[in-house]
């Protein structure tokens, strides 16, 4: 096939599935089971089944309960999700690898997670039918009932209490995928741990809201849709069946659907009711190609059994197996067998061949007891894991039961201790007698029951008790059995004497019992060290004191025990002494031993100690000494221990001569310190002020203050032996300058006397501008701001220093600019340049302001030099001079170009200095046509005659005017007009 139709046939199968749209729905399937604690408290487990494409689980569930016997109301107990479940969330069916993948994992197969949720309840009362139930909101859009919350119940007979119920479990998961039209199987897998009878039935789905149900109010049955019934309800074509006795459910699906069934398991003990539980489970049925396998037993291979209408049945203690085979005619199959075989029934085993093959063949073997009487019922699965189209592993479960015939036997040979009783109990039948055999304990055995199925017997020998039933017609042919109680004869037992030994010493243990006439058993109280645990005479190997307790039982028979216990005490190989340390010459030392009391412990050398024997001595050695101390105990190898003494000697310090310095100085000092072959002295100079390290030999010393002090050096070793010596420090003062010239300010090019008061000699610094640097009152001609310093000595040499800054200010700089002509009747804007702030100008006469830097002047009646005096902020002057001509006529200018309508230059005027008036000012065009003409001497052309521009030319203009001293003035010429 090639790659596109497979592809076209993958997409086909995907749309035959059911639809994985998010929806609020999610509940798929769930069940409630109780697990019996103690007195009056079980624990509740909810398994709830969620469609992974629906809304997530809820972090808890309500667990409500009621009872039918004093009509309590309903109770309820939030149930969290399962401590006991660290899987919480893992999903439901072992899924198929891409493209496959299921709606959990972010495929499109229908997946469904499995989550746990738990909580205990201690029940207030007895009662033979308690209700205990959960109800999730919702289901999951079953196609064959409405909607609706899930409702899960279980229930609870307490008043059977020997032993107290525990529900069923189920073994098996609920499958949720099978194929349309095909013959399917499943079962749910029941099991109980009490050995209870259980009897199965398909019950029609329930509904309610939380703890809504009460015994006055019980609760509601989903509505079967499309006809559907509890025999028929879902579309099966009426094949539907679920096995009373087995709990096989069986079935052929007519369309592709998803519906909802509830199976219950109730549970009987000796024909009594005692609880039942409930399991929802929603089916996903898809059309897909899988032929279904098939299960054929082989008639040949039944061996110890009888075949019976499909349940084998077989005696106890009789060896039974069969084989059977499951195939399919798909060749493309891949089967995986797996059965809850291990759970229903330990003792049997199940060999399968042909693993990922389409056939298998698998065979069953067991031997049963007479413990196993009754029915019991496996499953086993055969699951084809090829993962084609569209996705899924398909699964069918098989149903096994096995008969276990009653007959007539007495529960195991048994043994007592002297003097007790023992109850034996016969099974497989109704009526019992019981006979002593000859050669035992004649008394009879005392009936604990009328029909003598257990009695009581009290044997003062070894005996054999027979019985026989009313089992004459039964199918394995027994009614008779034998026991034999064996009657243990009492004995003692001593270990032995309690004793100590050396660490590592191996111990041999030789217990003895009397009288040893027996079959016994050994179980010593586990020890790592002991050689075994299960035999009378093991060895102990000795490092750390113990009690060895060794119990002795008769083989077979728990109940007569010896018990003794040996204590064996280790003298510890280790002990310790006082860690090496040191001390000063003539000093004593403790030494102490931390050991067992009953070693003898010998000190070498003597030298210098009070004694050389014992845990404590006292040692006053004159040099450095190792002391060994050897601890010795009769069987034990001696040990060692040393301890150094090390011997310090009491320092001699010489601190130096005694100084004198200047304030502010720096005194380095030198420490000597004998005997100078120790190295390891520390040094503590006080008081620390001004030193740079207190801790060396030899700090440098900073005189911040101008007094005498004395500094006190101590040297130490590390044992505290101490020495010390004193240095005294004369301090001279260094402030002696006691006043110098204030900080002042000049104008360049002038001169400044500095003087300074204090000492005997000076040296300024720097130099510019200095006459002489060593005087007390140098004069300073500067031309740039200088910060002076001064280094004065008095007459021990100690140096003081003094400061002074000169401010220079830069010089007035003043700038008129050039001279100026005006023509009568002008004005003129004036501007002083420079550095200057204030401003004098002289005269005052034609200004507008003569205190200002920029004055307007109006053209004087004749020539006039102004001086102006111009100041710096600083105070520093200068003058500066500006003459002003003045022409008394006037002087008219035209352009010789302009362009209407541009800028500054938009119109042509007559430009004018000086005061004329205007006779006439005239322009032609190069015909001679006359385009404007004006005697406002302030008016101009703009290029326009009669209302329309003129174009770009050269025109022609004449101009008559007079001066205002009568002087007539003409001109003419050309101008050219540019646009």
């Amino acid at each position: 096939m090639n790659r596109v139709l497979k592809l076209a046939l993958l997409l086909a199968l995907y749309f035959l599935l059911p639809s994985t749209k998010s929806r609020a729905n999610h509940a798929a399937g769930g069940e409630l089971m109780y697990e019996w604690i103690s007195d009056s408290t079980w624990r509740f487990t909810f398994k709830f089944y969620r469609d992974c494409s629906g809304i997530a689980e809820p972090a808890a569930v309500g667990l409500c309960y009621f009872n039918y016997c004093n009509q309590i109301q309903p109770l309820s107990v939030n149930m969290p999700k399962s401590p006991n479940w660290p899987a919480n969330g893992v999903v439901v069916v072992d899924e198929c690898p891409a493209p496959f993948q299921s709606t959990c994992n972010g495929g499109t197969v229908p997946g469904y997670r499995e989550f746990w949720y738990e909580a205990t309840v201690t029940l207030p009362e007895r009662c033979q039918n308690w209700t205990f139930y959960c109800s999730i909101s919702a289901r999951n859009n079953p196609t064959n009932v409405t909607g609706g919350n899930i409702y899960i119940q279980a229930e609870l007979n307490n008043t059977i209490t020997n032993p107290y119920n525990t529900s069923v479990n189920f073994t098996n998961k609920p499958v949720p995928y099978l194929c349309n039209n095909k013959p399917y199987e499943f079962n749910n897998g029941a099991y109980d741990v009490n050995g209870d009878s259980l009897v199965y039935s398909s019950i029609q789905p329930m509904i309610s809201g939380a703890c809504a149900v009460d015994p006055n109010n019980p609760p509601a049955t989903v509505t079967y849709v499309n006809g559907f019934t509890l025999a028929n309800p879902f579309a099966t074509n009426n094949t539907y069946n679920v096995s009373t006795t087995t709990g096989a459910i069986s079935f052929t699906s007519s369309q592709v659907q998803s519906p909802v069934v509830t199976i219950k398991v109730d549970e009987y003990r000796n024909g009594v009711w005692i609880g039942s539980v409930f399991r929802d489970i929603q089916m996903v049925v898809l059309s897909c190609p899988f032929e279904p396998t098939a299960m054929n037993i082989d008639p040949t291979s039944v061996s110890g059994a009888n075949n019976n209408g499909g349940v084998f049945r077989v005696c106890p203690y009789t060896p039974m197996s069969f084989c059977f085979d499951i195939t399919t005619p798909d060749t493309g199959a891949k089967l995986k067998i797996t059965s809850n075989l291990p759970i229903i029934i330990p003792a049997a085993s199940l060999n399968i061949s042909g693993v990922g093959t389409p056939s298998t063949y698998n065979c069953f073997f067991w031997t049963p007891t007479a413990l196993d009487t009754g029915l019991k019922t496996f499953t086993v699965t055969a699951t084809d894991t090829s993962c084609r189209p569209p996705g899924i592993k398909l699964s069918k479960t098989y149903t096994f039961s096995i008969y276990v015939q009653s007959t007539t036997y007495i529960l195991n040979d048994t043994a007592v201790c002297a003097g007790d009783s023992v109850k034996l109990q016969a099974v497989g039948g109704s009526q019992f007698t019981w006979d002593v055999l000859p050669g035992g304990d004649p008394t009879p055995p005392v009936l604990l029951t009328p029909n003598g199925k257990f009695v009581k017997v009290q044997p003062t020998m070894t005996t054999q008790y027979a019985v026989t039933s009313n089992m004459t017609n039964n199918v394995c042919g027994v009614n008779k059995d034998t026991v034999t109680v064996t009657v243990v004869t009492p004995f003692s037992l001593f270990v032995g004497n309690d004793t100590t030994v050396c660490n590592g010493t191996v111990v041999q243990l030789n217990p003895v019992v009397t009288p040893n006439t027996q079959p016994f058993t050994y179980a010593w109280v586990p020890n790592p060290n002991l050689s075994s645990t299960t035999i009378i005479d093991p060895t102990f190997t000795a490092n750390a004191s113990a009690d060895l307790i060794l119990e002795v039982s008769v083989a077979g028979v728990e109940a007569c025990k010896a018990m003794d216990t040996i204590h064996i005490e280790v003298l510890p190989l280790d002990f310790s002494i006082t860690a090496d340390h040191a001390i000063c010459k003539g000093a004593s030392t403790p030494l102490n031993i931390a050991g067992d009391t009953r070693y003898t412990y010998t000190w070498t050398p003597a030298t210098g100690l009070n004694v050389d024997t014992g845990q404590s001595v006292i040692a006053t050695p004159d040099t450095t000494t190792t002391y060994t101390v050897t601890a010795e105990y009769v069987g034990c190898v001696p040990a060692t221990r040393s301890v150094t003494v090390e011997v310090q000697p009491n320092p001699i310090v010489y601190a130096g001569a005694d100084r004198e310095v200047c304030q502010w100085d720096t005194v380095h000092l030198h420490t000597k310190v004998s005997p100078s072959w120790y190295t390891n002295y520390t040094y503590s100079w006080t008081p620390a002020t001004d030193i740079n390290d207190a801790t060396f030999a030899n700090p440098v010393i900073t005189v911040e203050f101008g007094q005498d002090k004395d500094y006190i050096v101590e040297a130490s070793t590390s044992a505290g032996c101490k020495g010390q010596d004193t240095v005294h420090i004369t301090v001279h003062p260094g402030n002696f300058i006691t006043d110098i010239r204030n900080d002042t300010t000049i104008c360049a090019t002038e001169q400044a006397g500095l003087w300074v008061e204090g000492g005997v000699s000076w040296n300024w610094s720097p130099a510019y501008g200095l006459d002489d640097v060593t005087s007390r009152t140098p004069t300073s001609n500067a031309m740039t701001t200088t910060q002076y310093t001064v280094v004065a000595k008095d007459g021990f040499g100690c140096k003081d220093t003094a400061e002074v800054t000169l401010t220079v200010s830069p010089r007035a700089v003043l700038e008129l600019g050039a001279d100026i002509t005006l023509y009568a009747g002008e004005t003129h804007q004036l501007n002083a340049t420079g550095n200057c702030s204030s401003f004098s100008w002289f005269p005052a006469l034609w200004l507008s302001d003569a205190n200002i830097m920029n004055p307007v002047l109006t053209a004087p009646d004749n020539d006039i030099q102004y001086v102006v005096t111009g100041a710096t902020e600083n105070g520093c002057t200068t003058t500066d001079t500006l003459n002003i001509r003045v022409n008394p006529d006037a002087l008219l200018e035209l352009p010789n170009a302009f362009t209407p309508g541009s800028g500054t230059n938009n119109e042509l005027k007559i430009i004018r200095r000086g005061q004329a008036t205007l006779k006439s000012f005239r322009i032609y065009d190069r015909w001679g046509q006359e385009v404007f003409i004006t005697s406002d001497i302030d008016k101009g052309w703009d290029g326009n005659f009669k209302g329309k521009n003129q174009p770009m030319g050269t025109y022609l203009f004449t101009i008559e005017a007079v001066t205002h001293t009568g002087r007539q003035w003409n001109k003419q010429g050309n101008i050219t007009l540019i646009r």
